[in-house]
């Protein structure tokens, strides 16, 4: 029982924390929108703030405690905590914002943002298997392919286009497979065949 209880700062804030938050302000929706609009200056000054804590947080663990650059611990630091909550808010904020004033008058970027919020889910629960397979064939040295063959930074931003392309692409395939709202958490989509 003490080891699950010593990540507790990795499990339950994450995880826990932001599913119950995330229920509580869906329950309270009307309140939490009419908390935020009209906010926009407070909140952008919050996400900057919470923002250069979590920034200057990492770069003190790094320049002064000695902490490796690509600390995987990093995303569970307490110091992100604010600003993971304050940019939930703003993209909520930002996103009724929108959807209040702008929606109407762009129907292409409403039909994009309806498509990426449809998929969103499915895309977070494929990711990482997408991630590994893209990752799995290793050098020698045990380095990916990919990132041994394309300079850093530009290996990452690589890897990252392709997990997205293939979450996509994996998404789009569940979504129409019996099944669909076991795979992906949302309803079946019809077959199209192209002839």
């Amino acid at each position: 029982m003490g080891g699950p209880w010593s990540r507790a700062y990795a499990t339950f804030i994450p995880y826990q924390l932001f599913i119950v938050a995330g229920a509580i302000a869906a329950d309270h929706r009307e309140q939490l929108a009419a908390m935020v609009r009209g906010r926009g200056r407070w909140l952008a000054v919050a996400l900057v703030g919470t923002g250069a804590l979590a920034i200057g947080s990492y770069f003190h663990r790094v320049l002064d405690n000695g902490a490796p650059t690509n600390d995987p611990n990093s995303a569970f630091e307490p110091t992100v905590l604010p600003f993971v909550m304050v940019a939930v808010v703003s993209i909520y904020a930002m996103g009724l914002h929108w959807s209040t004033h702008y929606r109407e008058g762009s129907p292409r970027l409403a039909t994009a943002v309806s498509y990426a919020a449809n998929r969103s889910f499915p895309v977070f629960l494929v990711h990482v298997m997408v991630m590994f397979w893209i990752l799995r064939a290793t050098t020698d040295s045990g380095q990916p392919v990919i990132l041994a063959h394309v300079p850093q930074p530009f290996g990452t931003i690589v890897v990252y286009l392709l997990v997205v392309a293939g979450s996509l692409a994996v998404t789009e395939i569940l979504r129409r497979l019996p099944g669909s709202l076991y795979l992906t958490g949302r309803p079946r989509l019809p077959l199209r065949f192209m002839i």
